[in-house]
């Protein structure tokens, strides 16, 4: 049975089903929605001016990733270029982003597919991890007796942190123990193995983890700005330690992505963390509405201008190539 040809069509339905549940949640709450849609225009304009950075801080921490994965210098006009356009292409069309900016790489800047997947691997990896080790030094200098979901706060983040960071190095010690005979077995062991032992090898770079652990902490506080303001917009009162445990949990599910966009997940997902920290449900789900919306219509705006329209029109071209590139590896 070819899984494949299901795996759209049930993203789509659960999509489809979870926006159901968000617009039936939201009707019952018609009070919180006006209050949203009541937004002053400063909050909305200081919001998009975040939103902007944030994508800009972004671009910069991949490109670094990138560079050092692939061991290539990327020009930085062109390489933000790319990055939005991945950004919106991936906003349009789920993965349509992550191939335009694999064969654009390989064909402009000779980078191989398989050191882009290992650069996004390890910026994801590292990412998380900082951001966890972030919200549990907060968390252990202001609010120790904060609690997740009945847990307290510093050990369900220190439980995070071990899990997450030793994935990788004992994914690539095991991947390492085995010989595969098999052709296309030890094509797929060749690669993981790339994968796994890039993301563990940067670790010894003293000068490159500086500049992603500064790059990364200057992410999380204007991402932290980015919320309070938007908590504020709303008349909800969050504190700086609840808004840091929130944002590092979010990262982590960010990874898992289960249908287009996470659209509809993401916001319950929000809202459930928001519960879990002692907010409402509804507060969460309004939150993270008014920053998709917000960040869609950046995303969009800054894609089109770029040209995005007419790579959505050679999508199909990008498939093909992509499937070619990853023959050739």
């Amino acid at each position: 049975m070819d899984l494949k040809k299901y795996k759209r069509p049930v993203q789509n339905i659960i999509a489809v089903i979870c926006v159901i549940y968000i617009i039936f949640f939201l009707t019952k709450n018609r009070a919180e929605i006006q209050q949203a849609l009541n937004l002053r225009p400063l909050i909305v304009a200081a919001l998009i001016i975040i939103l902007i950075l944030d994508l800009a801080i972004n671009g910069l921490r991949m490109k670094i990733v990138m560079e050092k994965c692939s061991d290539t210098k990327i020009p930085l006009g062109p390489w933000y270029k790319i990055f939005i356009l991945g950004r919106f292409l991936n906003t349009v069309i789920p993965q349509l982003g992550n191939l335009y900016r694999g064969i654009t790489l390989k064909q402009k800047h000779n980078i191989s597919y398989t050191n882009y997947i290992s650069s996004l691997a390890a910026f994801a990896w590292m990412e998380i991890s900082i951001n966890l080790i972030i919200a549990l030094i907060i968390v252990l200098l202001t609010n120790r007796q904060l609690q997740i979901a009945g847990i307290d706060a510093w050990i369900f983040l220190t439980g995070m942190i071990i899990v997450i960071m030793a994935g990788p190095i004992i994914a690539d010690a095991v991947i390492q123990l085995f010989k595969i005979q098999n052709k296309a077995l030890a094509w797929i062991h060749s690669k993981l193995s790339q994968v796994f032992s890039t993301a563990v090898t940067s670790l010894k770079d003293i000068r490159y983890m500086t500049s992603i652990v500064s790059t990364t902490l200057l992410a999380f506080i204007i991402v932290t700005v980015m919320f309070r303001l938007c908590f504020m917009g709303i008349n909800i009162h969050v504190s700086i330690t609840e808004i840091v445990i929130f944002l590092a949990i979010l990262k982590v599910m960010d990874v898992i992505v289960i249908t287009p966009g996470n659209v509809g997940i993401r916001e319950i997902f929000f809202g459930i963390v928001t519960q879990q920290i002692g907010l409402s449900m509804m507060e969460g789900i309004l939150a993270s509405t008014i920053l998709r919306i917000l960040g869609t219509m950046v995303v969009f705006i800054l894609g089109v201008s770029l040209g995005g329209i007419g790579i959505l029109q050679r999508r199909y071209e990008y498939s093909q190539q992509s499937q070619s590139q990853r023959d050739l590896e």
